[in-house]
């Protein structure tokens, strides 16, 4: 399989994520506080100490499953050269989201096909930048409610554990060898209702720990 699946692109950035908050670690660079967006959260929980390596790539696993059985093939998202309190979306009730804030004036449109590529057109007409996601499923969109209750019965083995003190080395997960420090606690979450799981983590400082962005990504 390719990493045009979501079922494998999403695993493989979260274990360059981690495996990078890893070799930082391993050259003495500690953040202070980490954060993540979208499945970068799950990795941000996992540099935190708020979950396993074990339980973090479970859950990475699981849920890109899951969007890959109940929503792949039924939405699509688009990056879009314009401030999201510019963006009317209002022709689209229920069909179209305004799914990321990638910058002041990068935002990420997702929801239904068809709607989403109306708005494409709308906007390419006015020469204004629009780029379609290669994706097909809509991040962060009222589309996501749909796996919240199959999502949540996977992952009720894999509670978060409350982080250890900042500078303190944590816990080894599954025989690996402690990092010399963790990161502080402190959580962020997606505005919009998404695939994020209720694990979250927290702010870079010192180091700027690795994030995931909406497309593809993961978001």
């Amino acid at each position: 399989p390719g990493l045009d699946r979501v079922d494998v692109v999403q695993p493989a950035t979260f274990a360059i994520m981690v495996s990078l908050a890893a070799l930082w670690q391993s050259h003495g660079i500690h953040p202070d506080a980490v954060i993540g967006h979208s499945q970068g959260e799950i990795a941000a929980a996992c540099v935190a100490g708020v979950l396993t390596l074990h339980d973090a790539a479970k859950i990475v696993t699981l849920r890109s499953q899951t969007i890959a059985h109940h929503l792949a093939g039924h939405g699509a998202m688009m990056s879009l050269a314009a401030p999201a309190d510019t963006i009317d979306l209002t022709p689209w009730p229920n069909q179209l989201w305004i799914a990321a804030h990638n910058g002041p004036n990068t935002t990420v449109i997702a929801g239904d096909t068809d709607a989403l590529h109306q708005l494409h057109t709308h906007y390419t007409q006015h020469n204004i930048r629009a780029r379609i996601i290669p994706v097909d499923y809509a991040s962060h969109t009222g589309h996501v409610d749909t796996i919240k209750t199959p999502l949540h019965h996977l992952l009720t083995t894999s509670p978060p554990t409350p982080p250890p003190p900042p500078g303190s080395p944590p816990s080894p997960a599954n025989g690996s060898t402690p990092t010399p420090s963790t990161p502080a606690t402190g959580t962020k979450t997606s505005a919009n209702p998404s695939t994020s799981t209720p694990p979250s983590a927290p702010s870079p400082n010192k180091a700027t720990t690795p994030t995931s962005k909406s497309a593809p990504t993961p978001s």
